[in-house]
């Protein structure tokens, strides 16, 4: 598993962002993209008052941005590395041609992190944590990896209450992954995480729990600062209730028990073309992963054994797994998604897997 930031340093780093952060509601007619490549707009009803904020783009923003001006992403990025006023125009363009519509403007440290409809609904990581956390650690679940990205925030957990051996001296922990967005670049998902411990790989399984992060239409007429508040946490609780009963409902032995039967299963399912670089490059295709490196890198761990896996779909999955850390250029998000492809190695059908190895 791709090491990130120690539960302690993860919390901290969500209390800045619940103090720092501003989000605004905003009709289209106040934005305007200048020709730095900021986002301004003005708190007043004339869009040329003095009283104007300029905000720059991160990656996933300039993302958002791009889809919802139906500029095409690699366009989007050469003008914002080119040629910035023409980019500029382009987008202006497009915020007027619906100039009623109401953006959801999210912002910190003098960026924009997410430019989402009217109708997202505010789950911050920073509630999340605070009302899954204490049923975590009450039940015995150790944080082993967390983080928070420009996308995303993860929470992967282990017990060494529930393990269970695939094959003699090969064990897995049962754990939960928890992950979710708070600028709308993933739903919330709690999902069954196990972690070899012979090499502390982690595997992602089906998911179990998706939450949109949609509400009601909040469309305003005019400017609207929206600020943390009593209100909107009470409002919330319910819905945090049932997080933490599900997540209840997720951390039983039935559950863990489902997947290592499937995981043994994997360790008897042999690798029969021994062409591994095919093999590699249609496992990777068949779970929609790409990149030379990261082919490297599954090629290498699968070469090696896996720690006693072998040429087996249990080693291929590990393989996948191990090359989530072992690729150095992959971000933490990417990282994560190889775990996701462990997972969905493993819930191959036998004509999936013969497929590909055979």
């Amino acid at each position: 598993m791709k090491h990130g930031k120690t539960l302690t340093q993860l919390a901290q780093e969500l209390e800045r962002i619940q103090s720092q952060k501003r989000d605004f509601l905003f009709p289209v007619s106040h934005l305007e993209m200048n020709e730095n490549g900021n986002i301004a707009f003005t708190h007043s009803k004339d869009k040329y008052s003095a009283n104007i904020e300029q905000f720059s783009l991160n990656s996933w923003s300039g993302n958002q941005l791009a889809q919802y001006s139906e500029i095409p992403k690699a366009y989007f990025d050469k003008l914002e590395k080119e040629n910035k006023p023409l980019l500029a125009k382009n987008v202006n363009h497009a915020f007027s041609k619906n100039p009623k519509d109401t953006r959801l403007i999210r912002t910190i440290d003098g960026h924009v992190r997410g430019f989402l409809s009217s109708k997202y609904r505010m789950l911050d990581g920073h509630d999340l944590l605070e009302t899954i956390l204490p049923t975590l650690m009450d039940s015995g679940f150790e944080v082993k990896s967390s983080e928070i990205t420009e996308r995303k925030l993860y929470l992967k957990t282990s017990t060494p209450k529930i393990e269970a051996e695939i094959k003699q001296g090969d064990v897995v922990q049962y754990g939960v992954m928890i992950q979710t967005s708070d600028v709308g670049a993933s739903s919330l998902k709690i999902e069954p995480y196990l972690t070899r411990l012979v090499c502390l790989n982690g595997m992602i399984m089906d998911t179990s729990f998706k939450k949109a992060h949609l509400g009601g239409s909040r469309m305003e007429l005019e400017v609207q600062e929206l600020l943390t508040s009593e209100t909107k946490r009470l409002n919330d609780q319910a819905f945090f209730a049932t997080i933490r009963d599900y997540l209840n409902a997720t951390m039983k032995p039935e559950i863990f028990e489902r997947e290592v039967n499937k995981m043994r299963e994997a360790s008897n399912a042999p690798i029969k073309n021994f062409d591994l670089d095919q093999v590699v490059e249609l496992t990777m295709q068949a779970v929609n992963v790409k990149g030379e490196s990261i082919k490297k890198g599954i090629l290498h761990a699968l070469a090696s054994g896996n720690e006693g896996a072998g040429l087996t779909k249990w080693g291929m999955i590990n393989s996948f797994t191990r090359a989530s850390y072992t690729v150095d250029e992959l971000d933490y998000d990417t990282a994560t998604e190889l775990e996701r492809a462990g997972g969905a190695i493993l819930n191959m059908n036998p004509t999936q897997w013969a497929n590909v190895a055979h």
